[in-house]
C-alpha cells in the first residue's frame, strides 16, 4: 500500500497531508505559527523543543495529545483556544517556565501531570474530568466546576470524598475529616500531614519531602505506583495510632501495585523509624541492588597483537571505591522514575534499550533527586538542543570543527567530580568492575573463558534481548557485563594515556562517548572481552545500548 506524503511547512514542522494533525516539529525550533486548519496536536509533537517560548494554539484544535509539549523548559506562554476539549496526560509536563495557563471554558478534560510546573490555576465550569493530578507544583487553585470543590485549600472532587491536590501553603497539614482517598502527588510542599479515620484508600507516587506522617486510624489500603515506595517508611517519622503498629508494619509490606509485581517488595520487614535519615544513612545500595566495589589497581587495556588500537597500551589505573548496579537497569526501574519506557523490546525485567546518552544522564539526575541526593550532573539545555537538533551522520562529521566540538563537550559537565549522586561508570571504572575488581581471576570475559556462560550473545540470544541477571555473574556478583545490552560510559572516546592514571575521567572533549560490554548481536571475538570497548555519539540510541549505573559516597 502506497504511504501518505505528509506536508512540511517553513518551519520544518511536519503535517499530515489535509493539514489537519500536527505531527512532528524539529527539536531546534524557535518559534512556530500552527496552521489554522490543524485540529489535532499528535502525540510528542514538540517534546524537548527546549528553544519554543511561545505557542498560539488555533481556534480549531479540540485535544492537545499525550507529551505534546513535553519538557519544552523555555515555554513561557500558551494561548488556548476556545473549542479546546481535552488536554490529555503529560501535555506540558517538565514546562518549568510556564507558571501560568488560562484554560479556555470548553476544557472538559485534563489529563495526569499535564500542567505540572503551573503554579495558579482556574479550572472553568466546563471540566467533567480530572485524571491523577494534572497541578502537581501548583500554589493557587479557583475551581468553577460542579464537578470539583476546594475544602481546607485542597482540591477535592465534588462530594470531598477524594483528595486530588493540596495547595495549602504552610508545612503541617490536616487533611479533612470524612476524605476517603488521596490520589498521587497530592502533596508537593508540605513536611507533615495528618491522615483522620475516614480514608480508606492513598495511592502513594512520590513522597518525598514528607517528613512526618501521623494516621489517625487504620487505612484500608495504600497502593505504591513508584519504585520509591521503599523510601516511604525510610525518609519519614510515621505516627500510627496505640496498638496499630503490627498492622502498619504489615499493610506497608504487602501493597504493591500489580503492574510491577510481589518481587518489587524487599525481602525483609519493612521498618517504621523513629527519626529522619540523612542520606548517607538510607540503604540505598539494598534498595537498588547496588553491588560495593573496593578499589584498587589494575592493568587497563590490551597489548595482544589482535587487540584493536583504540584499546591499546596497556597501561596501570587505580579507581577508588564505588557502587555499580548489579543488572543493567532495567525497563521496570527506567518506566518507574522517566515515567514512560523507550525500548523497541518490551518486558518489565528486560534491560532498557534504546536510549541516548543525554537520556540516561537525566535518568541519573532523576534517581538523584528522588533519593535526596545532589544531582551529578548540570546540563546546559540551549546547547543540548544544538546537539539533538542535528543526530545525522552529516553532523558527527561536522563536529571536527572547534565550534562544534566544543558545544558537544560542555552541553553536560559532571558536578563535585560525581561524588553524591547516581552517575554513569567511568570508562575505567567499569573494566575494572567487569574484570571483577580486587576479586579477579583473569577471565577473558567478564566473569569466565566461556563466554555461553555468563553473556547473551550473537550465538545464543535469538537475535533479542534477554531477563537481567539469567546467566551467570562474575567475581563481583555482576550480571550482564558481557552481552545482553551495551552500556553508555562517562567518557570521552579517545586514545589512552600510556603511563599510570588515578580515576580517569577521559578525554575532556569529543565526538563519541565511550559504549562497553557488547550487546545481544555481539560475536565471541574480541569485542566481548574484559577490555573490548566502542563509541557511539550520544544523541543516539538504538536497541543494543542500556546502562548500568553508579554511586559513589
Amino acid at each position: 500500500m502506497k504511504k501518505e506524503k505528509c506536508y512540511i511547512n517553513d518551519d520544518g514542522v511536519t503535517y499530515s497531508k489535509d493539514k489537519k494533525t500536527l505531527i512532528k516539529a524539529p527539536v531546534s525550533i524557535t518559534h512556530c505559527k500552527i496552521l489554522e486548519e490543524t485540529e489535532t496536536i499528535k502525540e510528542s509533537a514538540f517534546e524537548r523543543c527546549i528553544n519554543i517560548s511561545e505557542i498560539i494554539i488555533p481556534g480549531n484544535v479540540r485535544n492537545i495529545s499525550k507529551n505534546a509539549f513535553y519538557c519544552c523548559f523555555n515555554l513561557k506562554e500558551v494561548i488556548l483556544p476556545e473549542g479546546l476539549v481535552r488536554i490529555d496526560e503529560y501535555s506540558f509536563c517538565g514546562c518549568i517556565m510556564l507558571e501560568r495557563i488560562t484554560l479556555p471554558s470548553t476544557v472538559e478534560s485534563i489529563g495526569n501531570v499535564a500542567l505540572d510546573s503551573v503554579k495558579s490555576i482556574v479550572i472553568p465550569a466546563s471540566v467533567k474530568h480530572i485524571e491523577g493530578n494534572p497541578f502537581s507544583s501548583c500554589e493557587k487553585i479557583e475551581n468553577l466546576s460542579a464537578h470539583f470543590s476546594i475544602i481546607n485549600d485542597a482540591l477535592y472532587t465534588a462530594d470531598g470524598k477524594q483528595l486530588i491536590h493540596c495547595f495549602y501553603k504552610g508545612k503541617d497539614y490536616r487533611i479533612a475529616d470524612g476524605t476517603q482517598s488521596i490520589r498521587g502527588e497530592a502533596f508537593s510542599s508540605l513536611r507533615r500531614i495528618t491522615i483522620p479515620e475516614s480514608l480508606e484508600t492513598w495511592i502513594v507516587t512520590y513522597v518525598y519531602p514528607l517528613e512526618r506522617i501521623t494516621f489517625l486510624g487504620e487505612v484500608d489500603e495504600i497502593h505504591f505506583h513508584n519504585a520509591f515506595y521503599n523510601s516511604f517508611p525510610k525518609l519519614c517519622r510515621i505516627i500510627v495510632p496505640k496498638g496499630a503498629l503490627e498492622y502498619y508494619k504489615k499493610i506497608l509490606k504487602i501493597s504493591v501495585n500489580e503492574m510491577f509485581g510481589e518481587d518489587h517488595f524487599p525481602s525483609r520487614p519493612v521498618k517504621l523509624t523513629k527519626r529522619i535519615l540523612s542520606p548517607s544513612e538510607r540503604d540505598i545500595p539494598s534498595v537498588l541492588d547496588l553491588v560495593p566495589v573496593k578499589g584498587g589497581s589494575f592493568s587497563m587495556g590490551s597489548d595482544e597483537k589482535k587487540a584493536p588500537s583504540w584499546i591499546m597500551p596497556a597501561h596501570e589505573v587505580t579507581v577508588s571505591d564505588f557502587y555499580i548496579g548489579r543488572y543493567p537497569v532495567t525497563q521496570k526501574i527506567w518506566r518507574m522514575v522517566m515515567c514512560k519506557n523507550p525500548s523497541a523490546s518490551k518486558g518489565m525485567q528486560l534491560p532498557v534499550e534504546f536510549v541516548s546518552w543525554f537520556d540516561c544522564i537525566e535518568f541519573c539526575n532523576a534517581l538523584s533527586r528522588h533519593f535526596g541526593f545532589r544531582p551529578c550532573y548540570r546540563i546546559d539545555y540551549s546547547k543540548l538542543a544544538l546537539v539533538l537538533a542535528h543526530r545525522d551522520c552529516a553532523f558527527a562529521s561536522e563536529c571536527a570543527s572547534k565550534k562544534k566540538t566544543d558545544t558537544l563537550a560542555r552541553a553536560v559537565s559532571l558536578l563535585n567530580d560525581g561524588v553524591g549522586g547516581f552517575r554513569l561508570a567511568t570508562d575505567a571504572e567499569w573494566e575494572y568492575a567487569a574484570r571483577g575488581g580486587q576479586l579477579s581471576f583473569g577471565y577473558k570475559y567478564a566473569g569466565s573463558d566461556n563466554l555461553d556462560e555468563v553473556a547473551w550473545y550473537d550465538g545464543n540470544s535469538c537475535h533479542k534481548t534477554h531477563n537481567v541477571g539469567t546467566k551467570r555473574p562474575n567475581e563481583l556478583g555482576l550480571y550482564d557485563m558481557a552481552g545482553n545490552v551495551e552500556s553508555w560510559c562517562w567518557d570521552w572516546f579517545g586514545d589512552y594515556l600510556p603511563f599510570p592514571q588515578t580515576n580517569p575521567q577521559g578525554p575532556c572533549m569529543g565526538k563519541w562517548r565511550v559504549v562497553r560490554g557488547c550487546s545481544y548481536q555481539c560475536w565471541p571475538d574480541f569485542e566481548a572481552e574484559v577490555a573490548a570497548r566502542s563509541h557511539i555519539h550520544p544523541s543516539y540510541a538504538n536497541r543494543c545500548i542500556g546502562l548500568r549505573i553508579v554511586l559513589s559516597l
